[in-house]
Order: C-alpha cells, then structure tokens, then sequence
C-alpha cells in the first residue's frame, strides 16, 4: 500500500471514530466522554486531510506539518481527556490550550524546520507521554467488569507508544537527513500504517469500553427491584449460581435469610399503598446499612426478601438476622410517624459444594413459615436449631 492510500484510508478511518463517538453523544446526551473521543477523532482527520491536501497542494509550513502535528498531539489528548470522565474523574481543560501552543511553538523552531527526524524526535516524547499516562490509568483505576475492555485499549496504546519509540531510537542514531513530510521513506510509510492502525484500534478500544459499560449498566436495571433498589429475584438465580460455581479448595460457609414485614396488608389497609412502598423502601434501606459490603440483598415479592451471606456460619447468621429484626422494630418512617413495623425471619446454613442453595432457600422459608406460626416477630432457624 503506498503512502497516499494511507493517507486515504487514515482519513476515512478518522472520520469513522468522530461520526461514530459524535453519534452515541448525540443520542446519550449525558456522556461527556464519548464528545471527547468525537473530537480526538476529528483532530486525527484534519491531520490526516491535512496530509493529502499537501500532497497535491503546496501549503505552508504553519498549516503543514505545524498545524497537522498540533491537530495529533490534541487527538491523543483528547483521547486522555475523555478517559478522565469515562473513569469518573475531573479534567483540566486548560490543557488543551496549553499543550496546543507548546506543541505549534515546538514545530516552529528553527531546528525543527530543518527535517522530518527533527520534528519526530521533538514531538514523539509529547506523544509517548500522553500515552503512558493513558495505560497508568487504564491500570490504576481498573475494575473486574471491565477487565477485557481496560486491557484491550491498553494494549492499543502499547503498542503504539511501543512503535513510536522504535522509530524514534531509529532516528536518534541514524543522523542521515533527508526524510520528507510526504516523502515514501520506509519510516514514513510505517509511521502512516501506524498511525492507520492506531486510530481504527482506539476506535474499536473505546467503543468497546462503551458497550461493555452499557450492557452493565442494563444488567444492574434489569437485576434491580426499582422501588427498593435491592436485587430481584431473576438476580437470585445468577448471583448465587455464581457464588456455588467457584468452587474453592474447601467448601465455604453460606447462610440464607429470608424474612419479610408482619401483617404487610393491614398496613396497607390501614395506611395505604403509598405507606406500604415507603415501609418497604425505607426498610430495605435500613437493612442494608446492618449488612455487610459481601451479603447480598434481594426482593422475593410482595414484601418477603432474603440475604444471602456468604462464608458465613449459622451462629453467625442467627446473629445478623436478629440484628434485622430489631432494626425493623426501630424503624420510624419519615412520613407515616404511626406506622410502626415488625418482621420475621428464618434461616439456614450450609457449605457449597456440599448442599445447593436452592435447598438452603426451601429450609430457611420453612424456618420464616414456622416462625410466623409461633407469633411472628422472631427469628428461627431451620429444623433442629435454636437461634
């Protein structure tokens, strides 16, 4: 492929990751970071554009390269910038400024006129810094839903920065001048298929990024109750399977609780369905605060809910649960000061591997079916056990 295809092919590559980033911002209307992403792609188009006007057009130095080289430093910044916010961080867009004028500054010395080599040697270690800060972010913020997409834009900008500073070393030790900004040098060339390569990469990086946040994003919908904020019971299923399908070396402890509110319809007799949605929020809420970051909190429906506690013993159980039970005795709704509350729950233990968790479900309800039994506003644990 020779160098004006490139330049061909980079431009409409370009134009790719700006329609396509512009397009998702336009239909979010909230995510800063993919306008961003839309601007890098437009810095790297005009640089690109720039290029193969050039090379049927004489242009002056200041558009070509001075400008075409401020346009890559601000895509690559760009591309920074809209990481910051895609990681829920504050951006300085002071930098833009500053970086753009450092860089048009740096392409008009004297000495960086001179040659191609000259201005790569100057503007790549700007390049290579932007892009290092990018893979310490990508690492140092990672999260475990996101790992395949962190590591896959991360990689895009290894292995950029990787080439980058190949031919820059190249460059640093082989004086010989002579390298034109259109020149097909063997160094040119592979600078524009690299830089071809880049952009579709990060495009295709980012976008990944995109979906794999907005298809968690639609889990954590679809997995939570809307008036409780708790897991659902569809949730149920695929958290717990999940925590049977690790499979330690040893079999681990999990405790099921399931309870739910005491004469739930005379409440909304009494008080009304409005009253009845606010004992249930307002109690989830305060049961969440006496559990722990690991247990799990679902809505079975209607007013039943269970816990699910992993690595955790029945003693241990027993003793949360009872814990649950007098939060609920304390609650005091915000709106409906009259309306006080009482639960009852049941619970039962075992060890995966060894005992399914839909069967510690069916013993802990019996435990809640035989506390109700006995006068409610109790905790029992399954079969045999005194809590």
């Amino acid at each position: 492929m020779d160098s004006y295809t490139l330049m061909i092919t980079t431009c409409l590559t370009a134009a790719t990751m700006a329609l396509t980033f512009f397009g998702l911002a336009a239909a979010s209307r909230r995510e800063t970071y993919l306008i961003m992403w839309g601007c890098a792609g437009l810095m790297f188009l005009c640089n690109s554009v720039l290029a193969c006007i050039a090379f049927h057009v004489q242009l002056p130095y200041l558009l070509a390269p001075g400008f075409a080289n401020t346009c890559t430093v601000l895509g690559y910044l760009f591309l920074l910038l809209g990481l910051r916010l895609y990681l829920r961080l504050a951006i300085q867009l002071y930098w833009l400024p500053l970086l753009a004028t450092l860089t048009y500054a740096v392409n008009l010395l004297p000495w960086t006129q001179i040659d191609v080599s000259h201005r790569i040697l100057l503007n790549f270690p700007i390049l290579f810094g932007l892009q290092t800060i990018i893979v310490l972010l990508l690492f140092r913020h990672r999260q475990p839903q996101l790992k395949k997409a962190y590591t896959a834009l991360a990689l895009v900008f290894i292995l950029n920065a990787a080439q980058m500073a190949a031919r820059w070393c190249y460059l640093l030790v082989d004086d010989t001048p002579g390298l034109t900004f259109l020149g097909s040098q063997l160094v040119q060339t592979l600078g524009r298929l690299a830089m071809f390569v880049f952009v579709l990469m990060a495009t295709f990086a980012c976008a990944l990024l995109v979906i794999r946040r907005q298809e968690l994003v639609l889990r954590e919908h679809s997995d939570k109750d809307p008036l409780t904020g708790c897991y659902n019971r569809r949730a149920l299923q695929r958290l717990l399977d999940q925590i049977e399908q690790r499979r330690p070396p040893q079999p681990q402890p999990l405790s099921l609780i399931i309870f739910d509110v005491d004469h739930f319809k005379h409440i909304n007799d009494n008080f009304g369905h409005a009253c009845g949605d606010q004992v249930l929020a307002e109690l989830c809420l305060s049961i969440q605060q006496e559990l722990r970051s690991t247990d799990l909190l679902f809505r079975l429906g209607g007013e039943e809910f269970a816990v699910a506690l992993p690595n955790t013993q029945l003693h241990v159980a027993s003793q949360i649960a009872e814990r649950l039970r007098q939060r609920a005795l304390a609650l005091k709704l915000s709106q409906q000061p009259d309306c006080r509350i009482s639960i009852s729950l049941g619970v039962s233990a075992g060890f995966t591997n060894t005992r399914p968790w839909t069967e510690l479900l069916k013993q802990a309800d019996s435990a809640l079916y035989q506390a109700k039994h006995l006068g409610r506003n109790q905790t029992l644990c399954y079969a045999e056990t005194n809590c």
